[in-house]
C-alpha cells in the first residue's frame, strides 16, 4: 500500500471554513476522497487528487529546483491529522505560485542530471525497489504532469488546497 500524497481543492470560504471547524473539514475530505474514487476524474476536474507513492522521488525533485511553495510538505498546519502529520492547507496565492512553477517548469528539466534510481533515499520516502528503475522517470513524469493540472486548474478557479501524507 504504502504512504500516499494526497491533495484537496477547496473554493476559499471552504478552505476558511477548514481551518477553524477540523469536524467538517475531515467529513468534507472523506466526501472528496470518496467522490474522487467512485467518478475517476481528470486531475483538472477533480476535486481531490493524489500523486500516490511518487512523492517521495517527486519531492526531491522539486527541492533542488527550490520552487516558491513546497508542494508536498508545504503549506499551514491545519489542526487535522492527514495519517502521517497534520493536513497542510495552500491559500490561493500559494496555490497560484505553484502551479505557476510547475507549469513553468517541465518534468524533463525538473529531471534532468537526476539518477533516477537515487533520487529518494530517506526513510520517509517510498521504497525505490516498489518501481522497476526503468518505469520511475515515465511514471514520475505522469505523476508530475497531473500535479500540475490539478493545481492550474485550482490556480484558475482562485482555490486553496489541502496537502496530507496518509
Amino acid at each position: 500500500m504504502g504512504i500516499h500524497c494526497e491533495y484537496a481543492r477547496l473554493a476559499a470560504a471552504d478552505l476558511d471554513r477548514a481551518r477553524s471547524d477540523a469536524a467538517w473539514a475531515a467529513e468534507h475530505l472523506d466526501t472528496l476522497a470518496e467522490e474522487w474514487v467512485e467518478l475517476d476524474l481528470e486531475p483538472e476536474r477533480a476535486r481531490y487528487f493524489s500523486v500516490g507513492r511518487a512523492w517521495g522521488p517527486l519531492h526531491a525533485l522539486l527541492r533542488e529546483r527550490e520552487p516558491a511553495v513546497d508542494v508536498v510538505h508545504g503549506g499551514t498546519p491545519l489542526g487535522l491529522d492527514g495519517g502521517l502529520g497534520p493536513v497542510r492547507s495552500l491559500a490561493p496565492d500559494e496555490v497560484r505560485r505553484a502551479a505557476d512553477f510547475l507549469s513553468s517548469t517541465p518534468f524533463a528539466r525538473l529531471a534532468d542530471g537526476y539518477d533516477m534510481t537515487q533520487l529518494c533515499d530517506s526513510e520517509g520516502c517510498p521504497d525505490p525497489a516498489e518501481h522497476l528503475a526503468e518505469e520511475r522517470p515515465q511514471v514520475l513524469g505522469e505523476r508530475y504532469d497531473e500535479l500540475r493540472r490539478f493545481c492550474t486548474a485550482a490556480a484558475e478557479a482562485g482555490d486553496g488546497v489541502l496537502l496530507m501524507l496518509n
